[in-house]
């Protein structure tokens, strides 16, 4: 089975036309790569545990003098920022404790100055505990061969840039048949480089009801991208690309509320959309 990805195409850090493709003097740049989820599909979820293994990203250029990637190593113009030679411990992340507004750093990474245009990531294994109990996940493919994101973003000499993986878990994690304890993990993640997006944050009232906040295409009405509220009632909905969006939250036993056509602008955040919820009448 194929993994399903979600792609945001990325554009790059600089839109002038003579940046270089790559520098020939040695000089370098950083980037950071950051983790941030969207809600799960199960209530009784606790944690959803990902080991990486290895992380590459392809630097342009390359596919001019070696179309086909191979290369004398099969391996043209991809670099290794990340393997298994660092600890267990550095590459395992709870996507579930990606909430309120909190991101993980996967991590950042000293690369040859340039334009970069993939990335990707091998997943080792993944984990669900949910009730009380560990289930193990069956990643299709992932193992094998990784996931890759096609995009595109630029790492300036001497400078940083960063780009952010959302894992859409509601999408991504599936239990087949329902109620059997047999999951698949399908990794569906949207990429986009974070200074050319924004956000949006809040808080709900009342806290601690296991409500959840989503951004729609105010144009297409989609969904785009949904996050949990913290435990204080704080929410972020991270790399929403500059437009207009319809935001709603809702929870288990209230009414949802909506607040339409909140302007989302590139490094910036929409703050204060806030949200009362009302109970259901019985």
């Amino acid at each position: 089975m194929l993994l399903i990805l979600v792609l945001v195409g990325l554009n790059s850090c600089s839109d002038d036309p003579t940046s270089p493709e790559g520098t020939a003097d040695g000089t370098t740049g950083r980037l950071q790569i950051y983790l941030v989820d969207a809600p799960a599909p199960y209530d009784d979820l606790e944690s959803l545990e990902v080991i990486f293994s290895e992380v590459k990203v392809h630097a342009a250029g390359k596919e001019e003098t070696d179309p086909e990637g191979k290369g004398e190593d099969g391996n043209a113009g991809w670099i290794t920022v990340m393997n298994d030679t660092l600890p267990e411990s550095a590459r395992t992340f709870d996507l579930l404790e990606l909430v309120g507004g909190v991101k993980a750093l996967l991590g950042d990474f000293e690369l040859p100055a340039g334009h970069y245009t993939q990335l990707r990531i091998i997943i080792e294994e993944a984990t669900v505990h949910m009730a009380g109990e560990t289930y193990p996940l069956t990643i299709p493919s992932g193992a094998q061969s990784g996931l890759k994101l096609v995009g595109g973003w630029y790492v300036p000499p001497d400078g940083e840039t960063s780009i952010t993986l959302d894992f859409d878990v509601n999408k991504s994690l599936i239990e087949t048949p329902p109620g059997s304890g047999n999951f698949l993990f399908k990794p569906t993640i949207r990429m986009l480089q974070t200074m050319l997006t924004g956000t949006i944050s809040g808080t709900v009232t009342p806290s601690g009801i296991g409500a959840v906040v989503s951004a729609y295409d105010a144009d297409a009405d989609t969904l785009v991208t949904s996050a949990f509220v913290d435990t204080a009632g704080a929410y972020v909905l991270h790399a929403l690309t500059p437009g207009e969006y319809d935001v709603e939250a809702s929870a288990s036993g209230y009414e949802t509320a909506r607040t339409e056509e909140v302007e989302v602008e590139g490094e910036q955040d929409k703050g204060d959309v806030d949200f009362v919820l009302t109970p259901l009448s019985e």
